[in-house]
């Protein structure tokens, strides 16, 4: 639906741009706000799918243990799969250097994680005459060629070293009932030389989003870090990933139908703790609990964690080891819930203690480090930063216009250092370290593109609606815009429903590309969106 929106000279002066109206009613079908706008004299290149679409693409920071390095994947699009080009890089933490390409493959790496003594770095990668992603390690600290250090056939993501970096963790997919690699390639050739692609399912889930979700399953393995070296699955023949309904949580890296168990280390190296459902069959009526299980290095059954009604992710311990934190989302019957931080005395068992009771957001990441945990949350259209000490959430910083996202901490230097990715609808991501409350750039690898674009930052601005609440919106205007002439406006609903618009550069809903035809575009946070408590 398109109106015509006014917009005429302002008679009072707006901070400076994104600024932000306060209205308190909206009547009728047409919007009039009173905008001071500054119109660039440069000529500035029209956004278009190509600009957006091609522009290069920066990943979540690793940084190194120690906190000299941060390692970051740079993807360079192409509209032909076979094209394009992702590699890993690497900055200085203290910005002394430009970034450098560590890794030049055409196909991309996933899962970065360094040794702890801050020399090597393992990734999952498919590369040349490898069928599927294994895990390999490059040496940072001498060079050379990354060295394959997997060989299975169902595939290797997101390795962890070990505390004492003579191990390997990583998480493979394997059919249900297979009890060895063998018998995994068994089934495997056995699938590729069947004379139908018929699927048959006798239970859910069936798809994830645009993907049908196949039969295999999420297992964890070990081995020693080293090419060779024969890896030992930890889960297959337990009782716990027998059950019908057991399964990792969707990933988000691109993983497509693998799932992930979010495994991390115990700090004496000698079990993993990681998250599972047991119900991934029932969740076409119910949201699947996602609960926290401790597994021996040497094999056995499981031990549950915990037992409350809620769901677990990304387990993590305190650099001294003495503490586990994870996000707890509860299940009620409410549709949706804030995602807490927990946190449990190590070795842990039972409920854990709520860190963020009294923070009316939802923690979308947090970085553990000592004495402090930083967190990001939305907020009121961005992801903004925060920290937690002595049982109080701070604003790490004045509330800055963007979002944050990928916090990465030292967890070995003498002084803390934190990285993170942050941009804005008119900022591709770019990484920062973060110091002080202050963030300074560590890349800017889209930001010449950035600024030839011809894309305002978006006004944010609030109404009060009839039942007393403060909604939150956020108008993008178009190229060249006229405060002195007529657009039509165009007001776009999000889904979800609890999603929220954010001052964030989107492909799939990109506001500046809907609004390059010359359209005035309205995205307004209606109640029950997120980031609004």
């Amino acid at each position: 639906m398109a109106n015509h929106f006014d917009i005429a000279p302002a008679h009072a002066a707006l901070p400076p741009e994104p600024g932000f109206v306060k209205l308190r009613t909206m009547r009728g079908r047409t919007l009039v706000l009173f905008v001071a706008a500054v119109l660039s004299l440069a000529a500035k290149d029209p956004v278009t799918h190509e600009a957006l679409y091609l522009m290069k693409r920066v990943g979540d920071p690793v940084v190194s243990p120690g906190g000299k390095w941060v390692v970051f994947s740079v993807t360079e699009p192409a509209y032909d799969p076979k094209d394009q080009v992702s590699d890993v890089w690497i900055v200085p933490a203290n910005g002394s250097a430009p970034p450098r390409r560590l890794t030049a493959t055409k196909s991309g790496e996933s899962g970065l994680a360094w040794s702890p003594d801050s020399h090597r770095l393992a990734f999952s990668a498919k590369r040349e005459g490898d069928e599927v992603n294994q895990i390999y390690i490059l040496d940072v600290a001498q060079g050379g060629e990354a060295l394959r250090i997997t060989s299975i056939s169902t595939g290797a993501h997101s390795p962890r070293f070990s505390p004492d970096g003579s191990m390997l963790l990583f998480t493979s997919s394997v059919y249900p009932g297979a009890a060895d690699d063998e018998a995994n390639k068994k089934i495997a050739a056995e699938r590729k030389a069947r004379k139908y692609n018929a699927r048959l399912y006798d239970g859910f889930p069936i798809r994830y989003w645009d993907q049908w979700v196949g039969e295999l399953r999420p297992r964890l393995f070990v081995q020693a870090a080293a090419p060779g070296a024969k890896a030992r699955d930890l889960l297959t023949g337990t009782r716990l990933a027998s059950l019908a309904g057991f399964g990792g949580r969707p990933r988000t890296d691109g993983g497509g139908q693998e799932e992930s168990l979010d495994a991390a280390w115990a700090p004496d190296g000698k079990s993993i703790v990681f998250i599972a459902t047991t119900d991934r069959d029932a969740g076409a009526y119910r949201f699947p609990l996602y609960r926290l299980y401790e597994v021996p290095v040497t094999g056995g059954e499981p031990r549950q964690i915990s037992s409350d009604m809620a769901s677990y992710s990304s387990p993590t311990f305190s650099p001294d080891g003495k503490q586990l934190y994870a996000e707890r989302t509860a299940r009620t019957a409410k549709v949706y819930n804030l995602t807490r931080l927990a946190r449990w005395s190590w070795p842990a068992q039972g409920d854990p203690e709520i860190l963020t009771a009294g923070f009316d957001r939802s923690v979308e990441a947090f970085a553990v480090g000592p004495g402090r945990v930083w967190l990001t949350a939305e907020d009121a259209g961005h992801v903004r930063l925060y920290w937690l000490e002595a049982g109080k959430v701070q604003p790490a910083e004045p509330a800055p216009a963007g979002a944050y996202s990928g916090l990465s901490i030292s967890t070995k230097a003498a002084e803390p250092v934190l990285v993170a990715s942050w941009g804005s609808s008119v900022h591709p991501a770019e990484i920062f370290r973060i110091e002080s409350g202050a963030r300074r750039a560590l890349t800017s690898f889209t930001s010449a593109e950035a600024e030839k674009l011809d894309w305002l930052p978006p006004l944010h601005f609030t109404f009060t609606s009839k039942k007393g609440r403060t909604i939150h919106n956020m108008l993008v205007r178009p190229p060249a815009f006229d405060p002195n002439k007529k657009y039509p406006l165009v007001h776009i609903i999000h889904g979800g429903p609890n999603n929220m618009w954010r001052d964030q550069i989107t492909l799939r809903w990109n506001y500046h590309l809907l609004a390059a035809p010359g359209y005035v575009i309205l995205l307004t946070n209606y109640t029950g969106s997120t980031g609004f408590g």
